[in-house]
């Protein structure tokens, strides 16, 4: 039965808490969409946890890089280290993580993935690519911002908000 709208739940952002929170709702039953702005995967698959740390392991490795003399293994030298397949390397790791989360892997479990930009008309309604669609519940799962009171001096007090709620 298809029931009074479009969803029972509509999820606003395919990041790591979009992703959870659609794929739990979906195992509970739920006729399930996510909206996505940008790439699937969110800030972290893309642009921040998964890039970083590719990027430290690079870093990890060419500080080991500096202990081989120690090692026994020959001397290290650092205007040797060929640095230019860094950057490919990191993009092919980010592809890999984005991979396992493609649009197609959601709708294949029955989670319907709607790319572009979401606006909310009221309450059980958002505006998606000039179409009206409902849904019972909506979860708002855009990601964090740094947030600082007006009043607190930012060199001592930096204060993480999330975004991510439920209507």
């Amino acid at each position: 039965m298809a029931g009074k709208y479009d969803f029972d739940v509509v999820v606003i952002g395919a990041g790591i808490g979009g992703f959870v929170s659609a794929v739990t709702a979906n195992s509970l039953g739920k006729r399930v969409a996510i909206v996505e702005k940008r790439k699937v995967g969110g800030n972290c698959t893309n642009f921040t946890c998964i890039p970083s740390k590719a990027l430290i392991r690079a870093s990890h490795a060419r500080k080991d890089a500096t202990n081989l003399e120690r090692m026994g293994l020959g001397a290290f030298s650092p205007n040797g280290l060929d640095t230019t397949n860094v950057l490919p390397r990191i993009r092919s790791v980010i592809q890999k993580a984005y991979e396992k989360d493609l649009p197609e892997t959601f709708k294949e479990i029955g989670i319907e993935v709607l790319p572009g930009e979401a606006a909310f008309v009221d309450r059980h309604r958002i505006i998606h690519d000039c179409q009206v669609i409902s849904a019972e519940k909506f979860i708002i799962a855009v990601g964090t911002d740094p947030w600082c009171h007006p009043s607190a001096d930012l060199r001592n007090l930096i204060i993480l908000q999330t975004k991510t709620c439920m209507n």
